[in-house]
This record gives C-alpha cells, structure tokens and sequence, in this order.
C-alpha cells in the first residue's frame, strides 16, 4: 500500500477580436499541466501489487497550444480563413526510486528502479492551415490547404540500471 496521486488541470483563454467589417481574429491558448505518481507496470513480469513504492512511476505530461485564426471577407461570395497553430507536448516517465538497480524476486516482491524509466519527450507542432469558402448559386465549394511541421526530441534510457533477478 502507497500513495497514488494524479492532478491535472486544463485551463484556457480566448480572445475575439473585430479588425474592421471584413476581418476578425481570434487568439486563444492552452495549459494543461498533468502529474501521476505511483503507476505500477507489469514489466519483466512483475505482478501487480508486489511493486514496491521504489518501482513505481512518476509522469508528468505538459501541454501548451496558441492558435490564431484571422477569417476575411474578400467578397459577397468568398470567405478566407488563415490558422496558424503551435503546440508543445512534454511528457517524461521517471521512477520514484530515479537512480540505482532494480530487483525481482520472484513471487514476494519488485524493488528498486522502474526499469523502464526514464523517458523524456518533447513534441513541437507548428501548423498552417488556409481555407478559401466560395458560394456559388446554391453550391459552396471550400478548398485550402495545411502544412504542418512536427519535431521530436526523445530520450529512452531503458533497462540501463542493471537488474538482478531472484528465483
């Protein structure tokens, strides 16, 4: 028995914006920070409940978006909407023990460092988006365009702690 314990929060705000009669924009952006302690992995065959608090996880998940959005009247029967978006996802796997070896010992108890631990990652997202709105008659066409640019940055230092293995 050990504590287990999760908060997350997601939190965001908006802003509309009226240019002139023809353009409007909006701004909005996000936060949403989660942490998690004592997850329990059925690695290397561990069983669930013989973990100790030393092998367990800790993640911690980081969020953050901005987008903004301006739309433009070009005409009576043409609407332009530009987007433009960044998004940030950091989200690390660490053990509760953080240095030294693990041990199994097989039927009684799994202690020491999670063994797959640790992983840290960081995605960037930058996207663009155009989309052209064209009534015609009774008939709307859309047509546009999205590019998007996605960078990872990730370490996976799995099982280099050393594990001892006890029948």
């Amino acid at each position: 028995v050990f504590p287990i314990k999760e908060a997350t929060t997601f939190s965001s705000a908006r802003l509309d914006h009226k240019i002139s009669d023809k353009h409007s924009l909006v701004l909005r952006f996000g936060y949403n920070p989660s942490d998690i302690t004592g997850i329990q992995v059925e690695s290397q065959n561990q069983s669930l409940g013989q973990n100790d608090f030393s092998r367990t996880g800790r993640q911690t998940l980081r969020d953050t978006t901005f987008v903004s959005t301006l739309t433009s009247t070009l005409s009576n029967s043409v609407v332009n909407e530009a987007r433009f978006q960044f998004a940030q996802r950091r989200a690390t796997f660490t053990s509760q023990n953080g240095q030294g070896t693990a041990y199994n010992i097989s039927g009684v108890a799994f202690i020491g460092r999670e063994l797959f631990s640790p992983v840290i990652r960081t995605e960037n997202r930058y996207q663009y988006t155009d989309n052209v709105s064209w009534v015609w008659g009774n008939h709307t066409m859309k047509f546009g365009g999205d590019a998007n640019f996605i960078s990872v940055s990730a370490d996976f230092e799995l099982n280099f702690a050393g594990l001892f293995n006890f029948g």
